[in-house]
């Protein structure tokens, strides 16, 4: 009795921090495929009643086979006390999202001057005349910064797992929110606030779960494209000189090396649609159209401007981009926002999704 009470309380004590590694995170194979959130966040909501129950059981249990054991009993407490701690400690450390991938303690910018130029992958946001560049390679690290760009607040995310960036402005309730890497689910960031610690999908800006669920973060325009199309793309802006740059964060130091050329993987090449290959994606309330990146680019004449008929509206695209978003996309003459994105991740939130195919 004393042993299944000692198994018990190490299991209730350690559910919540192996759930967020279990259920939140991409090593269990299979998990990401999961509709993991609503058990996660249980865990994670109610993980001080699982602290409290699970070690005191443990301890009562622990109390009584230590003193009723021999010594091979003993050692095996001993070292069952040890999992049950480094199991919580790893996982508030090591092997917690949120320092895995930590936000920069402060987000520099620098003036982007030709010198600087070359073919990494960027995303660009202009807010009120000012344009921020803030390199994928970096992004694809922290996950998401919090910047102020043109005296307008605004939250830049972007998910390595699903290779899509998303811009939203920070303000909740009409205050700023801070927010925290705890894990991914389909394959896509899911970010918590911390005013209520409600959790928040990436790809889409809603709330899933908590008490701000089911609202929804408000959408800012940006560009994901190579760096050396920011001058020409914003060229009143560069020839003014507020064109600027994010530098790498000191804090960081060198767990952000693993990130660098990130911004150069393409997905799955082949002729097939794969849950790795790469699409550009337009979602409506009323229409959602995905193109595959590579024939995008690599089409006859890809500079040219491509006219496609979905559902009786008229599509137009104009530019190119390989590795991006950075097409000019409208809808029956309207612009409209589109996103570089996996299809494993874009047809779980768009699932109605018409896919062209070019070729």
């Amino acid at each position: 009795m004393r042993w299944l009470l000692l198994i018990c309380g190490l299991l209730l004590a350690t559910a919540p921090p192996l759930s967020s590694v279990i259920l939140m995170m991409p090593i269990v194979p299979g998990a990401q495929e999961l509709d993991a959130v609503p058990w996660a966040y249980f865990f994670h909501t109610w993980r001080w009643a699982f602290y409290l129950i699970g070690t005191v059981s443990a301890a009562y249990g622990a109390y009584e086979c230590w003193q009723q054991g021999r010594w091979y009993g003993r050692a095996a407490l001993i070292l069952a006390m040890l999992i049950a701690t480094a199991v919580h400690v790893l996982v508030a450390t090591e092997m917690s999202a949120e320092a895995m991938f930590n936000e920069p303690e402060t987000v520099i910018r620098e003036q982007l001057l030709d010198g600087r130029l070359n073919d990494e992958g960027v995303m660009v946001v202009e807010r009120n005349g000012v344009v921020a560049v803030y390199p994928i390679d970096l992004l694809a690290h922290h996950h998401k910064v919090i910047d102020t760009v043109g005296g307008e607040q605004v939250l830049i995310t972007y998910c390595t797992m699903c290779h899509t960036g998303r811009v939203f402005s920070p303000i909740v309730d009409g205050k700023l929110e801070r927010f925290r890497l705890v894990g991914a689910n389909y394959y896509n960031a899911m970010f918590e606030d911390a005013t209520t610690g409600s959790w928040w999908y990436q790809a889409t800006g809603e709330c899933v779960a908590g008490p701000r669920r089911g609202m929804i973060l408000r959408d800012l325009p940006y560009e994901q494209i190579d760096l050396r199309d920011v001058p020409q793309r914003y060229e009143e802006a560069y020839r003014r000189g507020v064109v600027s740059i994010m530098k790498p964060d000191p804090s960081t130091g060198d767990r952000g090396d693993w990130s660098k050329g990130f911004s150069m993987k393409t997905g799955d090449q082949g002729d097939s649609l794969t849950k790795r290959t790469m699409i550009l994606g337009l979602a409506t309330p009323d229409l959602a159209v995905a193109y595959t990146m590579r024939e995008l680019c690599t089409r006859p004449n890809a500079d040219s401007a491509l006219t496609d008929m979905v559902k009786g509206r008229t599509i137009t695209i104009t530019g190119n981009s390989c590795r991006g978003n950075g097409y000019r996309v409208s809808i029956d003459g309207r612009a409209v926002q589109v996103h570089a994105d996996a299809w494993h991740a874009w047809k779980k939130f768009h699932p109605t999704t018409v896919v062209r195919r070019l070729q």
